[in-house]
Order: structure tokens, then sequence, then C-alpha cells
């Protein structure tokens, strides 16, 4: 990570202070109406003056989902004329500074070049397998039958080549048929579909923009491809390709796995019952496996392959990873062979799925950890600077209430969890007739908000660099179960696993630890080494099984190689009991028994009991004597829950029941301890990120989750002197915080983090020449305000005949009070008002740091002191910082101040005229209802100017 920097907290610190283009966040450029060379020119410079770093092309086909987005571009997606504009757009592009990535499909999910994949070609239609029983004495020799089988009476399946040749006691006859689809979107198991995608959409950009690839244009953005079908219902996955690579998993004949595959309404009989848990659970896992790798192959890698060639970089999403059930309910399978196989994996933060306040998934680590398990610099083309990139579509269908406050949450809850670049979605090319809904995402022109983007932007560039130029820190790996769904989809097992997967995501959040999530394939090739299980990429010392009942082998063997190497392995509630596969499940059983005999059972009631007969002792291995002496003299063992030795071992098998999962996160901090900072008491709401720069060199990330302001106290623990500093994401400005000089003690710090704020914190060795602990300043307000001494309104943001409209018109509002706009008789106003305000600073106070505390905004701020922009202010506390830019004397302050579209969706006529209209999509009505939260607006004050005066 360090490679020829001498100083990696320097570095950083510049890339924080100015961050580079290249982490500036690129928008989706929604092209949705006719398209005209000057007005993509225009919005292009309209989107790089508000601070962003590219834009993201997004074709909206002439005929994509006309019942949400009104109408598609013009001219045709992928016609002569489409790609000379797509030119166009990448030369102005060029000569602003912007970046240029292309998104391969005239609408979602990609992969079918609008239809044109299929276009001729019925053969390359997607597909499912159905299955019907067939009576006795009807034939079932149709054309889209794919294979028949019998069942008998004992629950043995074999393939017949028809009904005329079935075994003696067969019970149970079942013809397995194929189901094309001509909706226009292809079997991307198929190789050919991969290669003919690549014919219509990628090889035409290269033919005319591909001089700008690797540059101007850094990469590709896929979305949402998918296979049709799942397991345990109606409808399987279905490729002609399928066969091929089912003959290669096993001897066995892969028709005969072909009951196990659907649910008891399509079969005729329950397929646990009948067939045998085993047998269902391997059939279907078999199937799976087999799907998830010819989907990855022909599709996720071939296109990988080509961008690659091409000196790009491939990413995207996949949709639904947020929830594992959606992981097969979605048609994808399993996500890190899908987006996870990306050269930048991708999560899509669309729904409102991340929000304060609510019970959140953790599945924005999924990006992370596919980087993680990959050797360094395995990621492609020319510029590594720029490969290595976990990317986030975020706040598509937020609706049009929602707030920074709520995106920088939004944010925030991604980059703690490695997200490095956060893209927001969209900017609508027209929002007239209708289109101004669709999917209730346009932030441009016309939303009211739009303005104080540049200040946003900057923060997100700040933290994308921070995440980026830093490496992940953790020992711990959750397994990511997929083969329980794969097994038990819509079962009681499967929602178990995915129960008790998010709360081991949960238990570690709250203990401040850090992990990764793991699958199959990487731990079955991981080694071991030292105690640790090794990825290219990464290593743990501690791997966590959910609550899965099915786990493939070589996984199982490598857990037990990690114990006897001195290894940590915890299972949730139960030990796996099946192998994925029938050869695996004699070695599986036995490695069970032996894990299972080496297995402590966490129980806190039995554990005091043990600690009560002991007297109370710290028992070797318990929770002090785990901790370093610092560490120990610092908290101490009373202040513990109490844990027995066995569980504190490093080499350890433990068995957690789900109720135990909040001591275990515990737990696992004391025996593993953390990095340089750790929290001196339980913190909820607290989320923190240690992330390595060099091996005496860190930085952290601190945020608080909650909704109430956070007091945490915080020890640092080094054998080192260090020094600490704060660093802040909205301002870009850092200042000393502390110094760790006394290798033998810890350094107490404290913080206050506002609701939903995120502070970063820098430690270093400590320098000769480093800053002494600072003084505590006092603060000194300098001037108070509730009055402006003039109010104007700037620019009113009407939706009106389902139009975004801006007016410009500089008129006055009487009386300057700091009000709620409605008592201004703004009711249901949206837009910007200006308030002006003098402010006279005498000049010994412009040494001091000098902010600008606006109180309360509804609910956003820029902020304007002589004539030139200090920053934005977008949530509470609302500070902007001044003293670069006052002087002596009268000062000017303008703020200007937006508050969100809300009142103009819920505005009677327009509820009333989308209804009738069609307009009400199912976007808008999921969102209708969220526009209540933010109706208000205005700058209700005080307004403070304050020195800091030490």
């Amino acid at each position: 990570m360090q490679g020829k920097e001498q100083d990696p907290v320097g570095r950083l610190a510049r890339a924080f202070a100015s961050p580079a283009d290249e982490f500036r966040p690129v928008i989706f450029w929604v092209w949705n109406s006719l398209l005209d060379d000057n007005r993509i020119r225009a919005q292009l410079e309209d989107i790089k003056s508000r601070g962003f770093g590219g834009v993201v092309i997004h074709p909206m086909g002439e005929a994509f989902r006309l019942g949400d987005s009104i109408r598609g571009m013009s001219p045709p997606y992928l016609s002569d004329e489409y790609f000379g504009l797509v030119a166009t757009a990448v030369r102005r592009a060029a000569a602003l500074g912007l970046s240029v990535w292309l998104y391969d499909e005239g609408g979602w999910p990609s992969g079918s070049a609008q239809g044109e994949v299929v276009e001729g070609r019925p053969d390359l239609c997607s597909r499912v397998l159905t299955c019907r029983p067939v009576p006795e004495g009807e034939g079932a020799e149709a054309a889209a039958v794919v294979a028949v089988c019998a069942v008998t009476e004992e629950g043995d399946v074999r393939a017949v080549p028809s009904v005329a040749n079935l075994p003696p006691g067969t019970a149970h006859v079942l013809a397995f048929e194929e189901r094309v689809f001509e909706d226009g979107y292809p079997d991307l198991m198929n190789p050919e579909a991969g290669e003919r995608f690549l014919g219509l959409t990628h090889e035409r950009y290269a033919a005319v923009v591909g001089d700008y690839f690797g540059s101007v244009i850094p990469g590709m953005f896929t979305d949402e491809a998918r296979v049709r079908g799942t397991v345990g219902g109606a409808e399987a996955p279905w490729s002609p390709a399928l066969p091929a690579r089912l003959a290669q998993l096993g001897p066995d004949d892969w028709r005969s796995w072909l009951p196990t595959l659907f649910g008891a309404d399509a079969l005729g009989f329950d397929p646990f019952e009948v067939l045998g848990e085993a047998a269902v659970v391997q059939g279907r896992c078999g199937y799976c496996e087999a799907v998830a790798r010819q989907f990855e192959e022909s599709y996720w890698l071939r296109l990988n392959r080509w961008c690659e060639d091409h000196g790009l970089i491939h990413t995207g999403h996949v949709g639904g990873e947020d929830r594992l059930p959606d992981h097969v309910n979605g048609g994808f399978f399993q996500w890190f062979r899908t987006a996870g196989a990306l050269h930048a994996p991708g999560v899509d933060t669309i729904w409102r799925q991340l929000m304060p306040g609510q019970l959140n998934s953790s599945f924005p680590l999924l990006a992370g950890s596919a980087l993680h398990a990959r050797a360094q610099g395995a990621a492609p083309p020319a510029d590594q600077s720029r490969a290595a990139l976990t990317v986030s579509e975020s706040y598509a269908v937020y609706g049009y209430g929602a707030t920074f406050a709520q995106y920088g949450w939004v944010a925030n809850y991604q980059f703690v969890q490695g997200i490095n670049r956060v893209w927001p979605m969209a900017y609508y090319y027209s929002t007239a007739d209708g289109q101004a809904y669709g999917t209730m995402s346009h932030l441009g022109p016309g939303n009211p908000l739009w303005p104080h983007w540049r200040g946003f932007n900057a923060y997100l560039a700040r933290l994308g660099a921070v995440v980026a130029h830093s490496g992940h820190a953790c020992d711990i790996a959750v397994y990511y179960p997929i083969e329980a769904e794969w097994a038990y989809h819509g079962r009681k097992e499967a929602a178990s696993a995915w129960d008790t997967w998010q709360q081991c995501c949960e238990c570690l959040h709250q203990a401040q630890m850090a992990f990764d999530l793991v699958d199959a394939p990487t731990l079955s090739r991981a080694h071991i080494a030292e105690g640790c299980l090794e990825t290219d990429g990464q290593s743990y010392s501690t791997v966590i099984v959910p609550d899965c009942s099915v786990i493939p082998g070589p996984v199982m063997e490598r857990l037990r190689a990690l114990h006897d190497a001195g290894g940590r392995v915890v299972f949730v509630e139960n030990m796996p009991r099946f192998a994925t596969s029938r050869p695996d499940q004699a070695r599986l059983r036995q490695t069970s028994e032996y894990l299972d005999s080496l297995a402590f059972v966490l129980d806190e009631k039995s554990e005091r009991e043990q600690w009560s007969t002991a007297g109370g002792r710290v028992a070797e291995g318990s929770a002090a004597s785990a901790l370093d002496g610092a560490a120990a003299a610092l908290l101490g063992p009373g202040g513990w829950d109490v844990y027995a030795p066995q569980a504190l071992r490093s080499k350890a098998v433990l068995v957690a029941p789900e109720e135990e999962l909040p001591r275990l996160g515990h737990l696992l901090s004391l025996a593993l301890g953390h990095y340089v900072l750790e929290p001196v008491d339980p913190l909820p709401h607290l989320r923190m990120s240690s992330r390595w720069l060099a091996a005496d060199q860190w930085v952290h990330l601190l945020f608080n989750e909650g909704g109430s302001r956070l007091r945490a106290r915080l020890a640092v623990i080094s054998e080192e002197p260090l020094c600490l500093e704060r660093w802040d994401p909205l301002s870009g400005r850092s200042r000393h915080l502390a110094r760790h000089v006394h290798p033998i003690e810890s350094t107490r710090i404290e913080l206050e983090l506002a609701p939903g704020e995120l502070v970063v914190l820098t430690t270093q060795p400590l320098a000769e020449g480093s800053p002494g602990v600072p003084a505590r300043a006092r603060r000194l307000v300098l001037k108070s305000s509730r009055q402006a001494a003039k109010v104007l309104v700037v620019a009113e943001c009407v939706l009106e005949g389902g139009s975004m409209k801006v007016v410009e018109d500089l008129r006055p509002i009487e009386g300057a009070a700091l009000v709620p706009w409605r008592r201004m008789g703004l009711d249901g106003f949206a837009g910007t008002v200006r308030y002006h305000f003098g402010l006279a600073v005498a000049e010994a106070y412009l040494q001091h740091d000098l902010h600008l505390e606006l109180g309360t905004v509804e609910y956003a701020a820029s902020v304007y002191v002589n004539g030139q922009w200090a920053g934005d202010a977008l949530w509470p506390p609302y500070h902007v910082h001044l003293q670069d830019l006052l002087r002596a004397g009268h000062n000017e302050l303008v703020v200007e101040v937006g508050n969100t579209l809300a009142g103009q969706v819920l505005r009677h006529e327009n509820v009333q005229e989308a209804a009738a209209r069609a307009w009400n999509n199912p976007y808008y009505r999921r969102t209708l209802e969220w526009h209540r939260e933010s109706l208000g607006g205005g700058l209700l004050g005080p307004v403070r100017l304050v020195a800091l005066v030490e």
C-alpha cells in the first residue's frame, strides 16, 4: 500500500483536501427524449458546475417501459444517429474534464440490446424448465420435453426415454418441458447470446468512441442482467447450454436431479418427503452451482474480457442484493459469481433499503469483500489507480422528498462498509409531460436541491478517496450462506440462514469488529498459514458460519484446517448436516463429527456459574488476559461480560446459539482486539472502520448511525507514540486532536458526533515537532441574529402538468425574520430563497477559527461571503467555515436556502392529474407517502458568527 510514498498520511491528506476528479461522483444521465447536440453540451456544463466528476450515459430506449417513463429517447437506441450523439457528449466531456461511463443497455436489465440479441434468433430467447405430472396412459413426447423421469415408491428417480419404459414400482411420472419467452430477453447462459450482445453494443461503441477508451471513457456499466426461474417453485432456470455444464458435476445422470428443483404444487408431491432431504438438497445445490457457473462464464466474465482487451473497467450491479432470498428470486443465484466478479463490484442502493431509523442490511460489504478476495493488482486495465473501485448506484427511487441529511447518512453507511464510489441516480434529460415522475429520481434542474450539490459532491469525493487509498483491516470472515437459499428456498431453513447472517453482521458492527463476507469458492481455494485462512488478498483468523444446514465439503475441510492450524471457527446454532454433493457427504460427516467433538457451546448462564465457582478470579485465557497490558489496565476485567477460557482461545470451535450472538461480537472484540483505536464503552449506534495506510499509519472512519447526538469515549492503544488528527469531510479541514506518548498506557479521547455524522481520524508516528495537545477552545459568539437584512425569492420550482419548471424571478419577501416559509406567505413553495446579512468583524478575530452557525435549516443552504462561495451546509449542525473569506470591517453574507419538491408532488391537483393520466407508476406509488417527511422550508436560525479562541 505504501509503495514509493514515504508519507501515506500526507498523501491521503492531499487527496482529502483536494480530491482528484476520479473520486468525484458520476451521475446517471438519463437520455429519455428527443436529443439535441446543443442541449447535450449545455447539460454537461451544468453537471460540471455542480462538482460532478462525470456521467454515466443512461439511454432509455424508445420502447422501454413506456408505462413508467412515458416516452423513450429519439433517435432510436443503437442507431447511427444515437452513436453520433454519444460522440458529441464524449468530445464535450473531454473538453470539460468530465469522464463518461457507457451504460451497456437501452434501459434495464442489461444483455438484450433492447431485444436485438434475439431478433431473428429465437434459439437465443430466455427460457425456463417446467414440470408436469404425466397421468397414467398419457404420453409425454412433445417437442418441448427435455426429459421424462420416473419416481418409484421408494423415492428413487430415473430418467426414462418415454412413458413406455417405466421401471417397476413407478409411483410418479414427470415430464420436464422447456418454456421459451418471446419478450425480447435472451438466454444469458448461452455463450452465443453474450457474443451477440457484445457485437451489437460494445463493438459499436468501440468503433465510434474507442479512441477515448481508458481515458475520458474509463469503463462500461452493466445493470441487473439475470436468468429466469428459481428453485423450489414452478419454473427452474434452463438453457440448452446447461446439460454440458451439468454433466461435469458428477457421475450421476443430471436428469435424475430435475424433480428436486420443483415445489409440491408442480410435482404433485412434497419432494422432501418422497425423495428425501439429502437428495433434494444436493440436487438443488448441484443444479444451482451449474447455473451460477454457466451464467458467470457466458456473460459476466465474457464482458470482463472484452473490457480488459479494450482498456476499460467493467462495473455494474445486480438487483436485490440487499436480501439473501432475492439472490435466487432476482435471477443471479450467486452474488460473487455475478456482480462480485466484475472489475469494480457494485451494489444498487434504491427503494430506500438503506435509511436511518430502520433495520438495514450489510449488503454494501459485498462489494469490498469481493475485491479483498483477489490478489492486489488483479483488477485489470491500464490505469490501476482507478481499477480498485467499489461502486454504489444510490438514491434512485428515494423520492423527491429526500434530503441531503438522508443522502449523507446513506453514503456514510456505505463508506464505512467499504464502498468508495457513490454514484447518484439520476439527471433526467427531460422532465416534461409526465417524465418528471419516472423513477422519482431526478436530481437536476427543477429539483430545489440541485444548486447545493457542489458541497455534497466534494464530501463524497473526499470519503471515496479515503476508502480507496486505504486498506481494509479485519481478522473475521462471515460465510455467505447462499447454499441454504438454493436448497431450502422459501422454507424455514433458508429463513434461518438469512436471519442469522444478518444477526452475525449486526453483532460484529455493534462490537466495532471489522469483517468480510466470503463465499464457498473463495474459502475452498484459500490456504492456511500461521493460524489464518488466507485468500488471495486477505487473511482471517476467525470464520463465522451462519445457521446453514448445507455447505460444500471443501469449505468444511478448510474450516477444519483453520482450526488445526490455530484459528477460530464459529457455527451459529448448528453445524451443517449436508454437503452440496453426494460424493462429499461422507467426508463432511467425518469433518463435522471431528469439529463437534472439539466444540464449546456459548452459554452465558453456565459461564457465569463457572466464574462464580472460581471465586470471581480472572482465569488464564479470560477477558483480561486476552487483552494486551495497556488495554487490561485501562478496562479491567470488572467491566466485561464473563466468558469461559475455552471461548477466548484462538484455537477454538465455538457454537453460538442465536440468543448468544450479541455476546459473540463482544467476545471477539476481547479475543482479537481492535486496530489502534477502540471504544471504551458500548456504543450500539457507532459504526467504526479502521483502515491501514502503512504498518504504523491508520485512518479510522467513525459514523453515528443513530438519531441522537453521540458522545464517544475512545482509547488509543499502541506501543509506538502517535499523533492523532481529525478530518472533516464536508469542509476538507483537518486539525490536531491528541498525542499518544506513553506506549505502556492508553490515551483517551472524547468525540461528539451529531446524528448521521461521520468523522475521519488518522493516527501516525509522533514525529519531532508534532503539535502538542491542543488547548481547549473557548466558543465566542461574535454576532447572533434571527433577522436578515433582506430576503428574496431567487427561483421557484414548480411541478405542473407532469413537468418540472424553474421560474427565476428575484422578488422581495416582506419581513425578514428567520421563520418557516409558510409563515412568510410561501406555503407549498419549492425553490430557493436568498437571505442577506451584514457581518462586521474586528481584525483581531481574523486569526482565529471563524465559522457560521445557521441553526435550523430546511433543508440545504449555500453560503457566500463577499461574493465568494464558502461552502454548503447540508445537515445538522449546519456549520460553514468562513475565516479565509472574511475581512476586517464590513462583510456581505448571503445564505441561499433550498427545500425539496415534496410539497409540489403532494399538491392535490398534481396527485389527481397523476392518477388521471396514469403517471402514478409503481415508483410514484411507493414514494408518495415519503414526501410527507419534508414539507417544510426555510432558514430558521439563529444565524451566528462564532470564533473559537484558544
